[in-house]
């Protein structure tokens, strides 16, 4: 694993469609080395919203066969060194909002299409990725820190997984929320 400094300059998404019909993207972004590096979706959808901006990556390197792939497992902005992590989400979140196309006068609203139980609706996923940002921003003391703890908070928050991470563990005595009695 190796952490450095770069800026993402492309988004290249792969879709990919199984024989049994199923698809799903393979997200590629290639940095300002040329390198294509090829991230989770949560990664990809924070990495979107911070093109051509400066940001510290960790990245993990495998050999399959004859190809190196590049993995990108985590990205944060990286901040002139006065910004707290909760001005970095601010300025990541207002870069994201500025991004997106605005709709029409006209246009009539889209209906929500309901999400299954582990696709939860766009607005609940920014609910989520907004309760994250506070709670990450009140354990965290680093920036990487801080987007770590983002990233795993709304991953929670949208499947209910929790993170398995070596570092963190599974502390005695955890209760999976299904035995939550409310």
């Amino acid at each position: 694993m190796s952490e450095y400094v770069t800026t993402i300059t492309e988004y290249r998404p792969k879709p990919i469609t199984k024989q049994d019909g199923s698809s799903f993207t393979i997200h590629n972004f290639i940095d300002d080395r040329g390198i294509t590096l090829t991230a989770r979706a949560d990664v990809a959808n924070f990495v979107k919203g911070a093109l051509n901006r400066p940001l510290r990556v960790t990245v993990r390197d495998e050999q399959k066969g004859d190809f190196l792939n590049h993995y990108l497992d985590h990205a944060e902005l990286v901040t002139n060194g006065t910004s707290s992590p909760v001005e970095a989400a601010q300025q990541a979140q207002a870069a994201q909002t500025q991004q997106q196309p605005q709709p029409a006068a006209q246009t009539q609203p889209q209906p929500q299409v309901p999400a299954g139980p582990d696709m939860p609706l766009p607005k609940d996923r920014a609910i989520h990725r907004q309760t994250a940002a506070k709670v990450a921003a009140q354990l965290s003391t680093t920036t990487f820190e801080f987007w770590t703890n983002v990233q795993d908070l709304s991953r929670y928050f949208d499947t209910g997984l929790i993170p398995s991470r070596p570092e963190i563990g599974n502390p005695a005595g955890a209760t999976p929320d299904d035995d939550i009695p409310f």
